[in-house]
């Protein structure tokens, strides 16, 4: 499947990031519309129950009452973990578009430096994945707030 990625929908995962001051935003949406938005600090990142991701996904699913979100596309200013991931797999999100690549937020978040990067590739192949969009938005919000 060709998945093309809406810059707006990034735009809001990187706009809600950006307004609270910390590299990680993420961004739920069906087609050019928005439904949810979340971010999380670089402190958080040591509890996955904290991450953006994680967040926004709870978030949709009481305000929809639905554990089903297939359908819906997952924008994130970086890569998800491998916990963030299982979170994805269990509310059946196919889709999924983030920015910098967790070698990346490693370079300037020290949190990110026991995130398991392996554990976290093993499951792309469940989705339809574009990785490195807006990055270079993203990795700004990296130097800015780490």
């Amino acid at each position: 499947m060709s998945i093309k990625p809406n810059r707006d929908c990034m735009r809001a995962a990187i706009q809600m990031a950006e307004h609270n001051k910390t590299p990680f935003g993420a961004a739920l949406a069906m087609g050019d519309q928005v439904f949810a938005t979340a971010f999380s600090t670089a402190e958080e990142m040591r509890e996955p129950s904290t991450h953006a991701v994680t967040k926004i996904i709870c978030r949709l699913s009481e305000q929809t009452g639905k554990k089903n979100l297939s359908g819906f596309i997952l924008y994130s200013t970086s890569q998800p973990c491998s916990d963030c991931i299982k979170e994805i797999l269990a509310y059946n999100i196919k889709t999924v578009v983030y920015g910098c690549e967790i070698p990346d937020a490693k370079k300037y978040v020290d949190e990110f430096q026991n995130i398991d990067e392996d554990g976290a590739v093993e499951n792309w192949n469940d989705f339809d994945l574009i990785n490195g969009f807006l990055k270079e938005e993203c990795e700004t919000l990296l130097r800015k707030f780490s």
